[in-house]
Order: structure tokens, then C-alpha cells, then sequence
């Protein structure tokens, strides 16, 4: 299924001098196809993409996520829908927490990687895990930032990035604001730990 797929990456690790592995496991999933007003509004009713099974793609996710998770890997998932964000009411969020959320609780996801929100966001979810957003990077920069929301860590509209860097017992987040010159700065940055939950 091409809506959605899992990778399992070994990572060559140094600690004190003694080299080494890590494993990392990515789950991508088309979150389209978990938010029907986004999914008809987008592609109104072109067979091909709306005949997605989504129990079977979030079955996909559960299994994989608990498989990460009781093998100890870095256990990373990536969607087009966030599902916190300063603005909670944010297209396909409700979806997210419904129909997403769980899963990724329940398999101790460290990290969960979105857009969608033309922003750049950094959000803790009460469980330990970090939600990032990175919409920024195109036109149509969103004002959502001027609410509020309780697991919001950090957010900015500017035009930028995100970077993730991971290390064998934690993962580091940069969020990188482009400048008129050509270069970025790095407005903020976060570690994420290997232990959920």
C-alpha cells in the first residue's frame, strides 16, 4: 500500500569510544485519508484515493508502532495532519486525536513528524512524546499562533525548516527561521528522549 508504509533503519552509533548500532523504525501514513471533509474537499471523489481501507492503514500503524516499541528502536512516525497545535481546532486535528493518538500512546511513538499547519511548532503531548510541526515552507503562512493551546512548547510563522538530528538515546529538533540572505537561524531547539511513556 503506497498510502502508507514502515522503514527500519540501522544507524552506525559511537558511545565512550565503543562503536556500535541503533535501530530506528519510521510509519508514514496518508492522514488525508483519515479526515474525509480534507480527503473530498482535495481530490473530490477520484476513485483511487478515496477506496483507502483506513482500519486496515491504521492496523498497519498499530502493528508496526507496538513492534518498535517491544523491540526498543526509535519508534518515529510521520503525517500530513497534526494532531496538537496552537490552534486545536486546526483542520483534521480532531481526526488525529481520535483515530491517531491512541495508537501512538499506546506504542510509546517518541516522535510524531506533520505540516499541514503553515506554521512551525514544537508540542509536547502529556505523554512524553514530541509532535512537531513543520508547514512552513510554503505561501499562506497561518495565524494560529495567536491562540493558545496547553501542549505548545513553541511556535512560529515565519518562512523556515526543521531539522532532526538523532542520536542513539535522544533525538534533537532544531526549527530554522530562513532569512532574506540566504541563511537560517536556529530559533529553537529541543531534545527528545529515547524513553516514553
Amino acid at each position: 500500500p503506497y498510502y502508507y508504509y514502515s522503514t527500519d533503519e540501522v544507524v552506525p552509533a559511537s558511545t565512550d569510544g565503543v562503536d556500535g548500532t541503533f535501530a530506528m523504525t519510521f510509519t508514514v501514513l496518508s492522514t488525508t485519508h483519515l479526515v474525509p471533509t480534507y480527503l473530498t474537499y482535495m481530490y473530490g471523489n477520484k476513485t483511487a484515493l478515496t477506496e483507502i481501507d483506513v482500519t486496515q492503514m491504521l492496523e498497519f500503524v498499530r502493528e508496526t508502532t507496538e513492534n518498535a516499541d517491544r523491540r526498543g528502536t526509535w519508534n518515529i512516525v510521520v503525517g500530513h495532519h497534526p494532531a496538537f497545535s496552537s490552534d486545536m481546532d486546526v483542520e483534521g486535528a480532531t481526526e488525529m486525536r481520535q483515530q491517531l493518538l491512541p495508537i501512538l500512546r499506546d506504542n510509546h511513538v517518541q516522535l510524531y513528524l506533520s505540516g499541514h499547519d503553515h506554521t512551525l511548532q514544537y508540542l509536547l503531548d502529556g505523554n512524553g512524546a514530541a509532535h512537531v510541526i513543520s508547514g512552513t515552507g510554503s505561501f499562506g503562512l497561518h495565524d494560529s499562533l495567536a491562540k493558545s493551546s496547553e501542549y505548545a512548547v513553541f511556535g512560529d510563522a515565519s518562512l523556515g525548516f526543521v531539522l532532526v538530528s538523532v542520536r542513539e538515546k535522544y533525538l534533537r529538533v532544531e526549527f530554522h527561521k530562513a532569512l532574506d540572505d540566504g541563511t537560517t537561524d536556529v530559533i529553537f531547539e529541543a531534545a527528545v528522549n529515547r524513553s516514553v511513556g
